[in-house]
Parts: C-alpha cells; sequence; structure tokens
C-alpha cells in the first residue's frame, strides 16, 4: 500500500505540464539568433572598412574620433600593448599614440584595454612578471560634424598603502 502514493506522485512529474505561451518551434530561435549574429556582423564589419578608408585615403576632413594616448604609470608597470576597439572590431594601433578613424553617426562603444607587465626593480619580486590587464568602455553619440576626442592617460591610482595590483588605472577626458 506505501507504493501508491510515490506512484502517484512519479506520475504527476512526468506529465507534459500546460505552459501559458506556446512554444515556438526550434527552427525559429536558430533563425532569430541567425539574424542578430549578421546584424552585429555587418556592424562590426562596417567599422571596419571605415577604419580602412581612413588608413587609405585619410580622415582629416571628416568627423569620427581621435583617441590620445598616455602614460603616467610609475617604473614599475610596463606597457605591453593598447587595445582599441569599437563596436567589437578592434582597431590598429600600429605603435601609434594617437588614432583616428571616421565612423557613421550614431550610437557607437567605444573599449580600451591596457595589458601591463610588472617590474619589480629587485625590490619586489613577487610583482616581476606579473601580468596586468586594464579597461574601460564609453558609449558615445557620434554625428555629421567634430570628431570626438579622447585623451586616454594609463596612471597609478592610490596612494603607498594601495597594493600594486590595484592601481594601474585608465583616465578617459572628452574634449
Amino acid at each position: 500500500m506505501v507504493r501508491w502514493p510515490f506512484f502517484a506522485a512519479a506520475l504527476a512529474l512526468a506529465a507534459p505540464r500546460a505552459s501559458a505561451q506556446p512554444e515556438r518551434a526550434p527552427e525559429l530561435n536558430d533563425l532569430d539568433r541567425g539574424i542578430d549574429d549578421l546584424s552585429t556582423d555587418i556592424q562590426k564589419t562596417e567599422v571596419r572598412l571605415q577604419h580602412l578608408l581612413d588608413e587609405a585615403i585619410g580622415s582629416a576632413n571628416r568627423p569620427g574620433l581621435v583617441v590620445t594616448l598616455g602614460n603616467r604609470l610609475g617604473a614599475h608597470y610596463r606597457i605591453v600593448a593598447w587595445r582599441i576597439s569599437v563596436d567589437g572590431t578592434e582597431l590598429a594601433l600600429d605603435g601609434r599614440q594617437t588614432l583616428r578613424s571616421a565612423l557613421p553617426p550614431g550610437r557607437h562603444t567605444v573599449d580600451i584595454q591596457l595589458d601591463l607587465v610588472g617590474d619589480g626593480l629587485g625590490v619586489f619580486p613577487y610583482l616581476d612578471g606579473y601580468r596586468f590587464s586594464v579597461r574601460s568602455s564609453l558609449d558615445l553619440a557620434f554625428g555629421d560634424s567634430a570628431p570626438i576626442r579622447l585623451d586616454v592617460v594609463a596612471h597609478e591610482r592610490g596612494d603607498v598603502t594601495t597594493p600594486f595590483v590595484e592601481r594601474p588605472a585608465l583616465r578617459i577626458e572628452e574634449r
């Protein structure tokens, strides 16, 4: 007699549940994801093509983005790489300290990443070879007129009591 309540509970769990919304066919979900991916890829390609066009013919007379990079870090940090991407598309810096890129009007996300390696200078050996990555992101609206100018400066935040691993930071000023 004790088996019947367990059997009834098992049947209740196995029975299909009625949902408030009808299920969509998996093919439609796949199609929606595919459309979203294509839309993102098109936007990234548009930004990359615009950047390549700027490199080929120059962007002196067109509005867009001008990023100037600066370094105010102490001797304990060595910059390995700067990375700047717009809407997920990385723009080539080629060792330059200033990036110029025309962008189509509209809202764009600018991501900036700084890769560093620590140097203990013989005093703090645990810092030797330590890798840091500092990131910042901005959402900006670009128009048809003047370019947006960003000054990006790597600096140390905090004071002497701040641990070395928490000091590297980016300061971004829009001019």
